[in-house]
C-alpha cells in the first residue's frame, strides 16, 4: 500500500506473504473463496426455488467473478432469512408469507425488465405484500368456515372431534344390555349344561 500525491492510500497489490511458509496469497481471492463456500452452503434453504432466487440475484447486476462474491453472499443471507422465517417487514409493519408466496413474487420479478440494477429488496417486498394479504384472507376464510361447521354440528347434536383429539367411546354396561329372549328348549338346555358344569367341578 502506498500514498498518492493527494495523500490518499492506494492499494498497490492484493497479495501478502504467509508468515509461515512465505507463499504469496491473494487476499481478494482468499476472501472470495470463503464467501463462495458460504453461498454454496446456503443453497438448500431455497429448495426447490433455487433457480428463481439466482435469477433474482441477477437483477442486482451481480455477475460472475470473485469481486462480486461478497455482494452475492449478502443477498443470499438476506433471502435465506426470508425463506426460513417466512416473514418480512416493510415500513415498520410485519407480514407473514409462505415459501410458495415468496416464489410467486420472485417469478413475477424475474419476468420484468428493470432499467437499472436493483439496489434493495423494496420492489420484491411490494409484490409480496399483495400475496401476503391474499394468503391471510384465505386463511381467515378457511378458519371461519371450519368454525361455522363446528357450530352447526353442535346445534344439531353432533360433535366432530377437532385436530389431534382422541374420542373414546364407552363400552356398554351389562345392565344396559337387554336380556335375551330364550325358548323353553334353550332354557332347559342351559340348565343341563350348568348342572353338568357343577357336577364336573364337584
Amino acid at each position: 500500500m502506498s500514498i498518492t500525491e493527494k495523500g490518499r492510500f492506494k492499494m498497490s497489490s492484493t497479495t501478502i506473504k504467509c508468515p509461515v511458509c512465505l507463499a504469496e496469497i491473494d487476499v481478494l481471492e482468499a476472501l472470495a473463496e470463503g464467501d463462495l463456500r458460504a453461498v454454496l452452503e446456503m443453497q438448500d434453504a431455497f429448495y426447490p426455488h433455487g433457480r428463481l432466487v439466482r435469477a433474482y440475484f441477477e437483477l442486482f447486476g451481480v455477475s460472475p467473478g470473485f469481486r462480486n462474491v461478497h455482494r452475492l453472499r449478502v443477498l443470499t443471507e438476506e433471502m435465506r432469512t426470508l425463506f426460513e422465517r417466512e416473514e418480512f417487514s416493510y415500513n415498520r409493519k410485519f407480514y407473514r408469507i409462505s415459501r410458495a408466496g415468496i416464489a410467486e413474487a420472485l417469478s413475477g420479478m424475474v419476468k420484468r425488465r428493470f432499467p437499472e440494477p436493483l439496489k434493495n429488496h423494496n420492489y420484491l417486498k411490494s409484490c409480496m405484500i399483495t400475496i401476503s394479504e391474499r394468503e391471510a384472507s384465505t386463511a381467515s376464510k378457511t378458519a371461519e368456515r371450519d368454525l361455522r361447521k363446528k357450530e352447526t354440528g353442535l346445534r344439531s347434536g353432533a360433535r366432530y372431534p377437532v385436530a389431534e383429539e382422541t374420542v373414546t367411546v364407552p363400552a356398554p354396561k351389562l345392565k344396559d344390555v337387554p336380556p335375551a329372549r330364550l325358548t323353553p328348549e334353550q332354557i332347559e338346555a342351559n340348565r343341563k349344561r350348568l348342572k353338568d358344569m357343577i357336577t364336573g367341578i364337584g
